[in-house]
């Protein structure tokens, strides 16, 4: 395996970095836990930037992701495996965070 350039570091931090965003922005939209971030009551607007940066690795590993990989980060980070949503609500947000992965693959 060919070491990688500046150049090609620096590109694939900033793919990484706007991953990361998009899935924040996914998270902080949907907020499964209820925190409303950004609200004036709520939590701060980054507070699931820590879930974001480990649905984005598990995208920039695999592409994808599933339900039992969204149950395992909450659980990690929230002590609960998301089991408060619905079936059609978890669905909705893996769909939605496995866009954000669609979005950079489409954008190359």
């Amino acid at each position: 395996m060919a070491l990688m350039s500046d150049a090609e570091i620096i590109t694939d931090a900033r793919r990484y970095d706007a991953l990361v965003v998009r899935v924040l922005a996914v998270l902080t939209e949907f907020d499964p836990q209820g925190l409303q971030p950004g609200e004036p009551d709520g939590a701060p607007i980054d507070e699931y930037w820590h879930e974001a940066q480990s649905f984005a690795q598990l995208l920039d590993e695999s592409g994808a992701i599933d339900e039992s990989d969204a149950r395992e980060v909450w659980l990690s980070w929230f002590s609960n495996d998301l089991s408060h949503l619905s079936e059609d609500e978890l669905k909705q947000l893996v769909a939605a965070l496995n866009g954000c992965a669609e979005a950079e693959s489409s954008a190359r």
